[in-house]
């Protein structure tokens, strides 16, 4: 939970063994042979969280290698991995003998009134879904990942804010619905000693919370999405953006708009 464990990982293989253009969708498309000719990424049917992790980190797995392992004792080093927040997700499966997509949907997202959020793409109203894009004129074709846990809510501005007020009661403790005061006090805490995650990244970080600075947050980049989910430390502030072109190809234009919102935030705090 705070990718200190040791598992890794293999960004070609994560890439194209793990997300998949879902089966129907038009891969004759620039973003469509995008994905497939220069990531690997193939249209197929999905299979299960446990089938996928099964491959990747027990020997006799197709996607097995040593370099899914760090060189290195657990604990003793930082690399961000989304395949070990996939296992995280399996061990609540197996510890709640149901699926995670279930049991987020009972204890997440019923409790916060999150209506419109789903792990499932069926239960999507795709009249009312952001089209993902590549760039202004080549939508991509829409896709899943095996690992879903770790990337693939479906959800609403304001659901993702249902939840960002959700944290920013709890580190206040003010009575969020999703945990007990000591709960939200060890989800937030810092759990990493001074200096092990890089000092680009972030200062330390919290049960699966990104700890920089006056911030606390957590965002991601998917292919045509990118979200952000930021609160000030004393939890007085925050925002949440979603945007259907993804950061990773113009981080800079991202981060000004997030610097722009950040601001906007500030003025309005400051003039009232």
């Amino acid at each position: 939970m705070t990718h200190t464990s040791g598992l890794l990982d293999v960004p070609s293989t994560y890439l194209a063994e793990n997300y998949y253009i879902l089966p129907g969708e038009d891969i004759s498309t620039v973003a469509a042979s995008t994905l497939i000719n220069e990531l690997g990424i193939r249209q197929r049917e999905g299979r299960s969280l446990e089938e996928f992790l099964a491959e990747y980190y027990l020997e006799d797995g197709d996607l097995y290698s040593l370099d899914n392992f760090a060189a290195t004792a657990p604990g003793s080093s930082w690399s961000y991995s989304n395949v070990a927040t996939g296992l995280t997700a399996y061990l609540i499966e197996t510890a709640t003998q149901q699926s995670f997509a279930d049991y987020v949907k009972a204890n997440v997202f019923q409790p916060l009134g999150m209506s419109s959020s789903t792990y499932d793409i069926s239960e999507v109203d795709m009249n009312n879904m952001a089209q993902w894009y590549f760039d202004r004129e080549n939508p991509f074709p829409r896709y899943a990942n095996d690992s879903y846990a770790e990337g693939s809510v479906f959800t609403t501005n304001i659901d993702f804010g249902q939840y960002l007020l959700d944290m920013m009661k709890g580190k206040q403790n003010l009575g969020g619905a999703l945990f007990s005061a000591s709960g939200y006090d060890m989800l937030f805490a810092n759990q990493l000693p001074a200096g092990l995650v890089p000092a680009d990244f972030a200062d330390n970080f919290g049960i699966f919370w990104i700890k920089e600075g006056n911030k606390i947050q957590h965002g991601g980049n998917s292919f045509g999405v990118s979200t952000q989910l930021v609160f000030d430390k004393n939890a007085q502030s925050g925002y949440t953006l979603m945007t259907n072109l993804d950061a990773s190809f113009d981080y800079t234009a991202y981060a000004e708009v997030s610097q722009r919102i950040d601001q906007a935030i500030q003025s309005f705090i400051q003039a009232n």
